[in-house]
């Protein structure tokens, strides 16, 4: 049963068993975040994308204290431990709105709204490689959901089902307003 729900487009948030979260610093948040793309990742790792500016004892320090609150916040299982140096969310508690968005791209389904931006609008103050690889995300996530509209469309088009084929292009056209593509493809259908 899925008792985390990690908003990763739009305005981002963080739900626990349907109430929003609050965090006490970001930095909390910003690794909910992290480890709701990544999956897994090394302690070594998170240490340095949050307190990379600190000295390493002192990384270690504040990301155990982290660990540590954010169990406390939410629940014990919350993260799990597939090795003793490694970190993730517990995939049986834990969902995202950019998974329910693959799917149902996957599936060539229908959907209201395209999302947004990827973290749009959230900054980590003191942690400017998270900030860096958010960046890089949001081209890579773009990229990935505008090849899926892409395909989609085309697929549609074959179909003759001209409804959701101007659907998608108009989601297309929203994550990439200078995509000339999705606006010739657009006028024709």
């Amino acid at each position: 049963m899925i008792r985390l729900r990690v908003v990763l487009f739009g305005k981002p948030a963080v739900y626990w068993d349907g109430s929003q979260v609050r965090f006490p610093f970001a930095k909390m948040e910003a690794m909910l975040y992290y480890l709701s793309i990544v999956g897994e990742a090394t302690r070594e790792k998170l240490a340095s994308l949050f307190w990379g500016d600190q000295e390493d004892e002192v990384a270690k320090k504040n990301l155990r204290n982290t660990i540590y609150l954010l169990k406390k916040l939410l629940s014990a299982d919350v993260l799990v431990a597939p090795s003793r140096t490694n970190i993730a969310l517990n995939p049986v508690l834990s969902g995202t709105d950019y998974g329910d968005l693959l799917d149902k791209l996957e599936r060539r389904m229908p959907f209201e709204n395209c999302p947004g931006q990827f973290l749009e609008g959230f900054v980590c103050k003191d942690a400017e490689d998270f900030n860096e690889w958010v960046m890089l995300e949001q081209e890579r996530l773009n990229e990935n959901i505008t090849s899926r509209l892409t395909k989609g469309i085309i697929v549609f088009i074959q179909e003759k089902n001209y409804s959701a084929a101007k659907q998608y292009c108009k989601h297309l056209i929203s994550l990439d307003e200078y995509n000339e593509d999705a606006y010739r493809i657009l006028m024709k259908i």
